[in-house]
């Protein structure tokens, strides 16, 4: 898995799979040719991903989570074969909640065999509208065709930690006593020291979704956040955990293959094996678009080869080295710097990152930048960046990133 966008190279899979000690079981897989399991296997059977408690829920969950950004039947049943029964996904996802049911049921998979865990559209108002949030999550639960959901994130993408509100933890914990959800917290993708931190201190939050990758490992104030999340037992999954930036840079890729290659690992696995040794974490969701994706995912994940201090190394120097192209997800800085009523950069670069690094996300990224609100948009052009670069730690080109933001949605 080099990049979802490249596939694999059949050579390198297959030195990954001896090893990880799973020859036998590639070769029983290629005897059945596309006759993959269509029933959940056994997640304690010989062959499988290794799993994990999710914090305080005391649920068992694969270490890696089936990102299901659209209907991917072929992908939903390979990584059924490995033991992936942990499906990610979200209301703003088109058509992966109806291709999650149409699944399970065609398949006739006992709903207690897969875990689900669902998000609902992003929010773009001051507070959550608790009404809009209990819409989308019943129409999640017709979409997906189940009576329950295992994880619910009653936030999207929560922007700041003032989001999440008593009001949204009564909500929660009146969905539990519904039967509707199993657990519930909130999905991550900047604010992550505040939210993480406030987040430790409220008792309705079972687990998250957390952008963590190797480009945020050494940020200490994170750290402690996680570490609070940790001591509280919330239960901890990982997001963009490859850490794509805004930009797709196939040079620097390049100069850090060889040292990862060495220990059967391309750069994509090697990101995601980084997060999966941080034992904090409990998984990480990846979007596993295609079956050869899921097969480099089981591959990672049954490799019980540690990364090399080289390998590590390698990465810091590539976050280093790339960080202007990556937005850190601290909207406390520019936002701060920048007019009251523009989205968050943050979203920006995540639009820009979908749009560039993600296989098949271009239009989901200009669905997502055509909804931010027209005043918005025209604040965004008309506003000074340059207080606001001068302010990143990553040191981002603001304002040429929301300019090509324009040019590539408009």
């Amino acid at each position: 898995m080099k990049n979802p966008d490249t596939g694999i190279e059949r050579r390198r899979f297959l030195k990954m799979l001896a090893a990880g000690g799973m020859m036998p079981l590639l070769a029983s897989a290629a005897n059945g040719a596309s006759a993959l399991l269509s029933s959940t296997p056994s997640p304690a059977g010989q062959g499988k991903v290794p799993r994990r408690i999710l914090g305080k829920t005391g649920v068992s969950v694969p270490c890696m989570a089936v990102g299901c950004t659209s209907n991917m039947p072929a992908s939903m049943e390979r990584a059924l074969h490995w033991g992936f029964n942990h499906f990610d996904t979200a209301a703003s996802y088109a058509g992966a909640e109806a291709g999650i049911g149409k699944f399970l049921k065609e398949k006739g998979i006992p709903r207690d065999q897969i875990f689900i865990s669902t998000k609902p559209a992003d929010i773009h108002t001051p507070l959550p509208v608790i009404e809009d949030i209990e819409k989308s999550l019943d129409n999640s639960l017709m979409l997906l065709g189940t009576d329950y959901i295992d994880l619910f994130c009653g936030v999207h993408a929560c922007p700041k930690s003032d989001r999440l509100t008593d009001e949204l933890g009564a909500f929660g914990e009146a969905q539990k006593k519904k039967g509707k959800i199993r657990f519930f917290g909130f999905s991550n993708h900047a604010g992550m020291v505040d939210n993480l931190t406030k987040a430790a201190t409220l008792p309705w939050v079972d687990a998250l979704l957390v952008q963590y990758s190797y480009r945020l490992a050494n940020n200490p104030k994170l750290s402690e956040a996680i570490d609070a999340c940790v001591a509280a037992k919330i239960g901890l999954i990982s997001i963009k955990t490859q850490g794509f930036g805004a930009k797709t840079l196939s040079e620097p890729e390049k100069a850090i293959t060889d040292v990862f290659t060495s220990q059967g690992y391309d750069e994509a696995q090697a990101k995601i094996k980084f997060v999966m040794e941080d034992k904090r974490f409990t998984s990480a969701s990846i979007g596993m678009k295609t079956p050869e994706i899921v097969d480099s995912c089981a591959a990672v994940a049954m490799n019980k080869a540690a990364l090399t201090p080289e390998a590590k190394t390698a990465l810091e120097t590539h976050a280093r080295e790339t960080c202007s192209t990556y937005c850190a997800g601290c909207p406390n800085i520019c936002g701060a710097a920048l007019p009251a009523g523009l989205p968050m950069m943050s979203d920006v670069m995540r639009f820009l990152m979908y749009s560039h690094s993600y296989y098949g996300e271009h239009d989901r990224a200009r669905e997502l930048f055509h909804k931010l609100p027209q005043t918005a948009k025209e604040g965004m052009l008309a506003a000074d960046y340059s207080h606001a670069e001068s302010l990143c730690p990553q040191r981002i080109p603001i304002a040429g990133m929301v300019a090509e933001a324009f040019h590539r949605f408009a």
